[in-house]
């Protein structure tokens, strides 16, 4: 099946509707666990997740993001990096089970035994979320952006389902939730490979010199990971050995809405990455400082919109028994602000060829989260906690700017401060049905 690569306009308007949709799912599950487990089976939930979670991530060894760029340099061989890339992820995935599962007691200090288990078990995500990662990743690389949307949304239908099936039973606990997921996720990658080999039409085949190019890429993408994993779940993690499943099941929702605007960007960086990859030297570097431009007004009127209602939406949509989650959530609306902007500069210069400059700004945003948790965590809690990650992002964001002025050889404020172009480019983004209710813009 060919894939004809769509006008960048078509391709951000289908990303987006598609992450508005996503968003609707995550914010209805969101809600479900949240009721049915109450906060402190919504801690114990999040506790057994984040572990493996963060295992697969690093188990892929940086192969999504060799992917994307390689199957946009040279779709013919899509297949080939695809077969390559599995055989690498699988392989780490091993190592990252065995080391899973003897360290979770220690990970998981402060919860229930039951808890550890379970945690143990859902190790099991670790291969089947590597597989699951990696592939649909070349659909981005080859421009078909649209299957990649399609199959994104079956990740999280899957976990609906779940949910659907154990309100309907009339009883959860975060054991049976998670290992349901497990078995959920499974089921998926036999349909997501279908899918895949269909409308790739490039038959998977393993080919070992392809591996130093995609580690060469990928490992510096991995290394970069591993402090965006820490900045973002750093706090969760820590919060699993010192504090109770309570508080880390408040925390959780204070993170949930906080995300709440994010398929706006995450739209634009899907298309973003491979465009830029694909490009000729100078358009890349203007297409590169663009993004980061529109990244940043973007995050900025976004994070305007969501403050205001942060006080009245948690309680409402989530239970009375997550009030106390709101002072967090304010704090957390910003610093999300800052994590969707990073999450653009980061994207282009991923597109620029320069990962390891992603790894630069990381390392230096996680330094700070570090010191954030050391200083804040234990005496103020999850407000604590949700200081110290809008200390870290902003670290990034920052380090991020000169480090996108020096790829792309301009003055810093070039690639932070919109230009009336930029919005122009942003409102023809815009599909035409919507725009021709405006037209006096």
């Amino acid at each position: 099946m060919k894939i004809e690569r769509r006008s960048f306009r078509s391709d951000v308007a289908h990303s987006f509707g598609t992450n508005v949709v996503i968003a609707v799912i995550n914010l209805a599950t969101g809600i479900m666990v949240a009721r049915l487990l109450r906060p402190p089976g919504r801690g114990e939930l999040a506790a057994i997740f984040n572990w493996p979670t963060v295992f697969s991530v690093l188990a892929v060894l940086g192969m999504s993001e060799s992917l994307v760029y390689y199957c946009a340099r040279e779709r013919d061989r899509s297949g080939r990096y695809l077969g390559t890339s599995l055989v690498i992820a699988l392989g780490a995935s091993v190592v990252f089970v065995i080391v899973g599962w003897l360290l979770m007691p220690v990970l998981l200090l402060a919860q229930r035994p039951e808890t550890v288990a379970t945690a143990r078990l859902y190790l099991l995500m670790v291969p089947i979320g590597a597989v699951l990662g990696l592939l649909a990743r070349p659909l981005r690389g080859i421009g078909d952006i649209r299957g990649w949307n399609y199959l994104s949304v079956t990740h999280y239908l899957v976990w609906l389902l779940v949910l659907i099936a154990a309100a309907l039973r009339g009883h959860a606990t975060a054991r049976s939730l998670a290992l349901g997921f497990v078995g959920a996720r499974l089921l998926l990658i036999p349909f997501t490979y279908v899918v895949v080999r269909h409308r790739m039409s490039r038959p998977l085949q393993l080919d070992r010199t392809l591996s130093r190019p995609l580690l060469r890429y990928g490992l510096p993408n991995v290394l970069a990971v591993l402090p965006n994993i820490f900045n973002m779940r750093l706090d969760q993690l820590l919060m699993a050995v010192f504090l109770p499943a309570r508080d880390l099941g408040l925390y959780v929702v204070a993170v949930s809405w906080s995300q709440v605007t994010s398929p706006v960007l995450v739209a634009f960086t899907t298309v973003l990455f491979p465009r830029i990859a694909e490009a000729d030297e100078d358009q890349r570097r203007v297409l590169a400082a663009r993004g980061m431009r529109i990244g940043t007004l973007v995050s900025i009127v976004l994070m305007l919109i969501a403050l205001p209602l942060t006080e009245l939406v948690i309680p409402l949509i989530f239970g009375a028994d997550y009030q106390d989650a709101v002072p967090a959530g304010v704090i957390l609306v910003v610093a999300f602000a800052a994590s969707s902007t990073n999450s653009v500069q980061q994207e282009a210069l991923r597109g620029l060829g320069r990962p390891s400059a992603v790894l630069y700004s990381q390392l230096a945003g996680l330094v700070v989260t570090v010191l954030g948790l050391a200083l804040f965590l234990v005496p103020l809690g999850i407000d604590g906690a949700a200081i110290a990650s809008l200390m870290g992002y902003s670290t990034i964001v920052i380090v991020l700017v000169f480090v996108g002025a020096k790829a792309t050889a301009l003055p810093w404020p070039d690639v932070v401060l919109p230009r009336r172009g930029d919005v122009r480019f942003l409102l023809d983004q815009i599909p035409d049905p919507i725009r021709s209710r405006f037209p006096g813009r």
